[in-house]
């Protein structure tokens, strides 16, 4: 009986902390929520040009 519980609890803590961290990373990702500052960095990118070496 106890080896079922110390399966339960070992379980249990893998869940917290190995899955429960993955979700919530993949939840940030699908949820787009760093696309305004990608969008950001894209248009300041856009809008630095590049230099043009003069002969």
């Amino acid at each position: 009986m106890s080896a079922l519980i110390l399966l339960i609890a070992a379980l249990l803590g893998i869940n917290h902390w190995l899955l429960e961290p993955a979700v919530k990373a993949s939840t940030d990702l699908f949820e787009l929520r760093l696309l305004p500052w990608l969008l950001l960095g894209t248009l300041a990118w856009l809008l630095a040009g590049r230099q043009h070496s003069q002969p």
